[in-house]
């Protein structure tokens, strides 16, 4: 179940964990589990009264800087001429 779906995250090229300290369904162990074995490069974000599903109202600016920090990653190591026509 659940260790099968951590090993198979932990195999990605990049992992980003983003997890709130209020959340109550996903255990901060697990995330620390995850982000532990997980391949380098990775990164661990924890947002404050965060909860599961509430992140984004809660954690505000720093959560909007981690997903532009990731599109920015993404987008200088895409390949766009691939996308030429």
């Amino acid at each position: 179940g659940n260790m099968r779906f951590l090993s198979y995250i932990c195999w990605q090229k990049q992992t980003v964990v983003i997890k709130g300290d209020k959340d109550h369904i996903v255990p901060m162990e697990m995330a620390q589990r995850l982000y532990q074995r997980a391949n380098e490069p990775k990164a661990l974000y924890l947002i404050p009264e965060g909860g599961h599903s509430n992140l984004y109202q809660v954690g505000g600016e720093k959560y909007r800087k981690i997903w532009l920090n990731l599109a920015s990653h993404y987008q200088e190591k895409s390949d766009l001429s691939l996308l030429q026509w």
